[in-house]
């Protein structure tokens, strides 16, 4: 594990013009070993850029980046790469046509390594990120969440100082969201400095120790996120008059709460461990994605708090903020589906690539859809 509190980047004042149009403007940015840093800011406010210069991308026109104490801004990418740079960006990076121990394999056969050694360190590394079972899959087959933990796997194997994740919550369902936000604790853990730039603030918020805004080419803020999401300039500019953060510690986020939610929808007297929704009760609910769909659970819209079922044979409802399944079993679910397209407006946080509304009705007291 790396040594915490150390700093492991900077970024001096960098500047980039293109076509007499300031694009970047003076930026300054430093990250530690075991920090998490959320870059965020409106369309066209230089996030991309300002990472493209960090990574050696593209120069610019001044300034300078420092890893580990050293000087790289006159080294290309790949020099930067070895050095302990890692960049994952939003689009796709996976080798599609090859198998994920493939795809790992790809990286590991450009270290000066034994045929052993690298057998082993695949094996661990498939363990370390619960990709194991995932080992002869193809990558085109891949879910998003799954090609995402591939990708971070696959930069961990050059054991570099910094990874930075270029909105890495784009295009997943909430469950992967979740599961993204645990390998991004597990990086911090492993003492790695993390930057990540996301449109999904209240995602990078939950695991970010500072955050940096951008706005036309600037940095307008910088703090924590409590510090953030109190900033007039940055409510005005990007966050919103009425944008908060949920209190740490208040039991609507905690995962008792989930349980006191869910105990007023079941019947558990069978077994303790097989929940019914009440007879009458009404739930509304979205399905997302292709092919295995997750359904986000919205029980009250005051509590931010979002319940996540995996519509299997047999049910499971998991808790949004932990990812874990808060009951093994769920029985005589029945449900009626209509479309409702207008509920984009209820679930601002969620991907809308395909969206069904559910009512999920038991019991003889049940009413049709509304």
């Amino acid at each position: 594990m790396k040594e915490e509190n150390i700093q492991v980047l900077e970024a001096v004042e960098l500047t980039k013009n293109y076509n007499k149009r300031m694009v970047v403007n003076k930026v300054s940015l430093d990250i530690n070993a075991g920090e998490v840093v959320g870059l965020i800011g409106p369309n066209g406010a230089g996030k991309t850029t300002t990472f493209y210069m960090i990574i050696g991308l593209i120069s610019p026109d001044q300034g300078s980046v420092f890893l580990n104490g050293e000087d790289i801004g006159d080294l290309p990418m790949y020099q930067r790469a070895r050095r302990g740079i890692t960049y994952l960006p939003q689009e796709p990076s996976v080798l599609r046509k090859l198998t994920v121990e493939e795809n790992l394999l790809a990286v590991l056969e450009t270290l000066n390594l034994p045929r052993e050694e690298k057998e082993g360190r695949l094996q661990a590394f498939l363990s370390e990120l619960n990709i194991t079972h995932l080992a002869k899959t193809k990558a085109f087959s891949l879910s998003g969440g799954e090609r995402r933990r591939v990708e971070i796997t696959r930069s961990l194997i050059l054991d570099p100082s910094v990874i930075l994740l270029d909105e890495p919550f784009a295009g997943i369902d909430p469950l992967a969201i979740v599961d993204i936000q645990n390998i991004v604790r597990q990086l911090k853990d492993k003492g790695l400095g993390v930057i990540v730039t996301d449109h999904n603030v209240r995602e990078i918020f939950d695991v970010c120790d500072r955050a940096y805004v951008l706005n036309e080419g600037r940095i307008l803020e910088e703090g924590t996120p409590g510090e953030i999401s109190a900033s007039k300039k940055a409510r005005k500019i990007y966050l919103g008059e009425d944008f908060g953060l949920e209190k740490k510690g208040d039991a609507k986020g905690t995962l008792k709460f989930v349980y006191e939610e869910l105990n007023k929808m079941v019947d558990d007297e069978d077994n303790d461990e097989e929940i019914d929704l009440c007879a009458g009760e009404i739930v509304d609910a979205l399905i997302i994605g292709r092919g295995h769909p997750s359904i986000v659970l919205k029980n009250s819209r005051e509590y931010g708090n979002l319940y996540v079922i995996n519509p299997s044979k047999v049910p499971q409802v998991f808790s949004s903020s932990t990812g874990k399944p808060l009951a093994k079993r769920s029985k005589r679910l029945k449900a009626e589906v209509e479309k409702l397209m207008q509920l984009r407006l209820d679930f601002e946080r969620v991907n809308y690539g395909r969206m069904l509304a559910f009512r999920y009705l038991t019991g003889s007291k049940s009413k049709g859809i509304e």
